[in-house]
């Protein structure tokens, strides 16, 4: 047999013999009210009988919150122990018949809190239950949230190494070009320098025939005068001087510099050709 079934055989046995001891302590008591005289006699064992009821189910509304329920414990061990007492009080004057006549109520309490303690664990079970399911749910929910939110992460670390991608190519070819221009900028410069290199040749062969002419013409006017006529520098002028005597074309004598061909252009200028740069 299910756990369920036993359960419902339980509760349905238990709950008959709250009615059988309910309709023996009824009868007790309501004989006892006509005894008495009350009006309505039938009513007296309701009161007395159904207030254990009303108590007992307080005490496990109390209970299934939480809350404590001891007042109310007062009242159902009250209320049953004066149903107990009248059915006894309406029993002969022996012991057997007043425990007989206790032993309804008695029951009745006892059966009743056993098939409420029977409710009571039901409705946990089921909250437990509604517990684990809502907690199955709210597990599902979040392993759907965290396979959206991984999802989510995974294209962002696509998009970002994609740009990371790009960057790093467009670095590549950044540092390309600036390999580039640093080869054109050094080419550049190597010519410009090589210009400038032939173009101070040129300057000073061009200089040195003028400096030749002039002493050809006009013979060593001092070497403040030659600079001046030739815009340089004293000490370009001596050099200049000093390299044309090793040449052969001029010499220094008591008189100071003095060419030693006349035709000095032209004697000048293959001379220094075949020499190359001083």
């Amino acid at each position: 047999m299910s756990n369920r079934v036993i359960a419902w055989v339980s509760g349905t046995l238990t709950l008959l013999l709250v009615v059988f001891s309910f309709i023996l302590s009824y009868n007790n008591l309501v004989a006892l009210a006509m005894e008495n005289g009350l009006p309505v006699p039938s009513l007296f064992p309701w009161v007395v009988e159904f207030a254990v009821i009303v108590f007992s189910v307080s005490v496990l509304r109390r209970n299934m919150q939480g809350e404590r329920a001891i007042w109310g414990w007062f009242l159902v061990i009250g209320s049953s122990l004066t149903a107990t007492t009248f059915n006894v009080i309406h029993a002969q004057d022996n012991l057997i018949s007043q425990a007989m006549h206790a032993i309804p109520s008695v029951f009745m309490l006892l059966a009743f809190e056993t098939f409420l303690g029977q409710l009571k664990e039901m409705a946990q079970r089921k909250l437990v239950f509604q517990t684990l399911t809502q907690l199955n749910t709210e597990m599902t929910e979040l392993e759907q949230q965290v396979t959206v939110r991984r999802q989510a992460l995974d294209r962002e670390v696509e998009q970002k190494q994609t740009v990371l991608d790009k960057l790093r190519q467009h670095l590549e070819q950044v540092s390309a070009q600036i390999e580039q221009a640093k080869r054109v900028k050094s080419s550049s410069i190597i010519q410009a320098k090589e210009a400038q290199l032939e173009q101070a040749a040129v300057t000073m062969e061009h200089r040195r025939e003028q400096l030749v002419e002039i002493l050809d013409t006009e013979g060593d006017i001092g070497a403040s005068r030659l600079a001046e006529r030739l815009n340089t520098s004293r000490g370009t002028v001596y050099n200049d001087l000093s390299a044309l005597a090793e040449q052969g074309i001029v010499h220094k004598n008591g008189n100071g510099w003095q060419v030693l061909n006349g035709d000095t252009a032209l004697a000048l200028r293959p001379a220094q050709t075949g020499r190359g740069e001083v």
